[in-house]
């Protein structure tokens, strides 16, 4: 799996939950992601500037902005043995992938998919 490199790194070792998107960003489609302010907003107008469209479907190789127990949230889809999963990076463990029917048990939420439409 492309994104094993990642796992289990620490939070701060990949840039957070955005830098860790970025990485994502560049390997998979070779497309530098800006770095953003806090908010959401800045996340949309990031992924609309860099040829990002919503999608009301999650696919491998979405970015998935969430909500949860800290505030929004920020991700990257991968399909990983037939399963689709979120790679994402938290302060608690650090950088994990998950399939995607956990994140709603850890407490996320309001879910919202980015496709590179390029």
């Amino acid at each position: 799996m492309w994104a094993a490199k990642y796992i289990g790194k620490d939070y701060l070792h990949v840039g957070m939950c955005w830098g860790l998107v970025q990485l994502c960003c560049i390997e998979r489609h070779g497309v530098a992601m800006p770095e953003v302010q806090t908010g959401e907003r800045h996340l949309r107008d990031a992924a609309k500037r860099c040829g990002w469209l919503r999608s009301l479907t999650l696919y491998p190789d979405c970015i998935v902005v969430m909500s949860g127990t800290e505030g929004r949230h920020v991700a990257y889809s991968l399909q990983a043995d037939g399963v689709l999963q979120v790679l994402h990076a938290t302060r608690a463990a650090g950088v994990e992938s998950l399939p995607w029917g956990e994140l709603a048990r850890k407490g996320y939420h309001s879910f919202e998919f980015w496709r590179y439409a390029a």
